[in-house]
């Protein structure tokens, strides 16, 4: 589903040129006059939303959200939630699919879930921020997209309010562009671990968090750090 190229420029937001057309000199934009590297700095320190809405600054910026380096879906920092856009999942969908498909994804920061800040319903269960939920199989997606456009830092952090956990499942990680792996609150099967073991060869950071391993081994020839912290092993037979 994500693979895709786009089959148009990327036009994530409608909103029109804002770049000021009307009686009057415009203000000088020293910010606008950044080169693309500088502005997407910038942008690493903004949420995929805030991201999403600079297309409505000026033509400068229409596009300069789809060639964005660094993708934070991340709705929770800082002790409180983020407030991202209704039908959370959507969006990240389309934010990832109308990216420009020759820009990687450098760096993809995300929560295993949406956590339960609208509280827990009458059976217990939580209820998640304004409805934007999402699950496991979206995280995988969303894990698989960046992989596949060349990321090289790849940052999974449990949601403090929640206890659900990745497992991985439907994604394999396979890359020759991983350096850095943070994982928190996840399951590494023996498969993961192998992969990880023999199918990164440029892996040299795995930070490993809350997480349950079941494995044997972890052996890799290019990692240069391993922590491993509050972690669970569970034994595989045979």
């Amino acid at each position: 589903m994500l693979d895709g190229a786009p089959t148009k420029k990327p036009r994530l937001c409608s909103a029109g040129d804002t770049s000021g057309s009307g009686g009057g000199a415009a203000p000088e934009d020293r910010l606008s006059a950044l080169p693309d590297a500088m502005l997407h700095h910038v942008m690493s320190f903004l949420r995929a939303w805030e991201v999403a809405r600079t297309c409505v600054l000026s033509r400068r910026w229409r596009h300069l959200w789809a060639s964005a380096p660094c993708v934070d879906l991340r709705i929770w920092r800082l002790g409180r939630h983020r407030w991202p856009p209704e039908e959370f999942a959507k969006f990240s969908y389309r934010f990832l699919l109308e990216r420009d498909a020759s820009a990687p994804v450098d760096t993809l920061r995300l929560l295993s879930s949406p956590g339960c800040a609208g509280g827990r319903n009458d059976y217990g269960s939580p209820i998640s921020v304004g409805g934007k939920d999402y699950f496991s199989d979206d995280v995988d997606m969303w894990i698989h997209s960046a992989i596949k456009r060349r990321a090289r830092v790849i940052q999974l952090v449990g949601h403090p309010e929640d206890e659900s956990y990745t497992d991985f499942r439907r994604v394999n990680i396979v890359s020759c562009h991983l350096k850095v792996l943070m994982l928190s609150e996840s399951f590494l099967s023996d498969r993961t671990l192998r992969q990880l073991s023999s199918r990164c060869p440029s892996l040299e950071v795995l930070d490993l968090k809350k997480c349950y391993l079941e494995g044997r081994e972890i052996s890799s020839a290019s990692l240069r750090s391993l922590t491993i912290d509050e972690w669970s092993i569970i034994s595989i037979q045979g």
